[in-house]
């Protein structure tokens, strides 16, 4: 017990530094906010803009990507897009159409595929730069729909020469009032700030990919895109930084976009998130501390920015599973009693916090992240220790309902062995119920319904997707196709 109780106190520590963590970037981050109201106007002659949509196997999403992206309100003369194909099904037959269509209207459109995927993602925008003619890079993920002012808008955030990259944080997810499961990935739905806010990048920002506006001479500077992580957006951030770019965030919503709308996608891609955030950190945290270009504060702020999303979520899981068998120590002591308590104040607090905002959506919100847990630590432990994994895209399904989606037999999900884990963490989390009613302590009571609750919510939802799958009659052995072959 002795042994359960110093790893627990540990856990909380570790905890505690990565709020820390978090705290200090935010406030540094708070020194670069400006209120932006209207956008600058941009100051110059319009520059050429090439836009490139990087796609492997979008069928349901791909034709409303292109035609959003002819769309955009932008001189032709001056705008150029590249569709870079890495699909390997139907999608490629939809893109050559589409490019036909649009560019017997005088688009400026080329259809790009390569001999191999190597470096997937990134990969597949390095080989699109090579014929890129624009000054400046627009990179939109399949799922994406920019507004028709979305290149004007950036653009004039980009007068600056050492901006790097202008993006907007905020995007409106189209999808969103599909299920359950897609309310909680998005529970603030269209909130945005009454007065649109920029941060202008002098104290790092996190560049999440799409949709986005690169200047390629930015890009060129720091070594082009770098597959050797999932995240290669906060992977050139990071490279950019170093080298004294900025990258400008725009809390606007310039662009459209869809959450996944099946449980299996989402685990693979909270995995993906959180495993590149830990393998961006193992690969540039002493670059950041060694760096002669960046001034104590910053280096302060990008130190803390790449720690903060990731480090605290193997404490979490460490804390839950040692919760339990501290219910069966000595809990005589002021301050051991503290420490059983604490994750239940934590627990109360949040939901004090949702019942203050009103908004029940958040409930589900808080039950999907603290329920996958579990299964992404496992991802963020393999990206601390820098062993390689698949890239498991996540298939979008479009405007086109789920049910009628499945009857395509196209990208469908099955559930993986780590849905069991869920239903026994679940089953793990009840004994600690048990076990609080047989001690007669029940500090960690709200907690472990906190646990049994969010354990169970991933469970059902996994297991009711696998059971709709079943009835459709589809494969055991089809998977979902991922970008490393899978």
């Amino acid at each position: 017990m002795v042994a359960v109780a110093a790893v627990y106190v540990a856990a909380w520590v570790c905890l505690a530094f990565n709020r820390l963590a978090e705290s200090v970037w935010r406030a540094l981050r708070a020194r670069d906010v400006r209120p932006c109201g209207e956008a600058p106007p941009v100051h110059r002659e319009l520059p050429v803009v090439t836009i490139q949509l990087p796609v492997y196997n979008e069928f349901h999403v791909v034709e409303r990507l292109i035609d959003a992206c002819c769309s955009i309100d932008y001189p032709k003369d001056r705008l150029q897009i590249q569709v870079l194909d890495d699909s390997t099904d139907e999608t490629t037959g939809l893109i050559a159409r589409k490019v036909r269509e649009y560019s017997g209207q005088g688009v400026e459109i080329a259809h790009l595929r390569r001999g191999d995927r190597a470096g997937y993602k990134a990969g597949n925008l390095q080989h699109g730069l090579a014929s890129a003619r624009g000054e400046f890079l627009a990179i939109f993920d399949a799922d994406s729909v920019p507004d028709r002012d979305f290149l004007l808008k950036t653009l004039a955030y980009a007068r600056d020469a050492d901006v790097g990259v202008v993006f907007p944080n905020r995007v409106r997810h189209m999808n969103r009032d599909r299920s359950i499961l897609t309310r909680a990935q998005d529970p603030f739905g269209r909130l945005t700030p009454p007065l649109p806010r920029c941060y202008t990048g002098h104290h790092f920002n996190f560049f999440f990919g799409s949709p986005g506006l690169v200047r390629k001479a930015c890009l060129a500077d720091v070594g082009g895109w770098q597959g050797d992580t999932l995240c290669e957006d906060e992977d050139f951030t990071i490279r950019s930084y170093l080298k004294g770019w900025r990258s400008v965030v725009v809390e606007e919503s310039l662009a459209s976009d869809e959450v996944s709308e099946r449980m299996e996608e989402v685990k693979s891609q909270f995995n993906r998130w959180k495993k590149g955030n830990a393998e961006c950190y193992r690969k540039h945290v002493f670059n950041i501390l060694r760096s002669d270009g960046l001034a104590p504060r910053q280096k302060l702020a990008a130190f803390a920015a790449i720690h903060a999303p990731w480090f605290h979520i193997p404490v979490i899981a460490v804390i839950t599973v040692a919760s339990v068998p501290m219910l069966l120590g000595d809990h005589d002591g002021v301050l051991r009693q503290m420490l059983l308590a604490l994750p239940s104040v934590l627990t109360v607090l949040w939901f004090v916090g949702i019942a203050w905002l009103r908004n029940p959506t958040l409930v589900a919100s808080l039950l999907l992240n603290f329920g996958l847990i579990p299964r992404v630590s496992w991802a963020v432990f393999k990206g601390a220790l820098g062993v390689r994994t698949a890239f498991v895209r996540s298939a979008k399904v479009g405007s086109a309902a789920s049910r009628a989606v499945r009857a395509t037999g196209l990208y469908e999900v099955r559930a993986g062995p780590s849905v069991l884990l869920e239903g026994l963490l679940a089953l793990y989390a009840a004994l600690g119920l048990r076990l609080a009613f047989s001690t007669g302590t029940f500090w960690l009571v709200p907690f472990h319904l906190l646990c049994v609750a969010s354990y169970t919510f991933v469970f059902v939802l996994s297991v009711a997707e696998e059971l709709a799958a079943a009835r459709a009659g589809v494969p055991r052995d089809r998977r979902m196709q991922s970008e490393m072959g899978e």
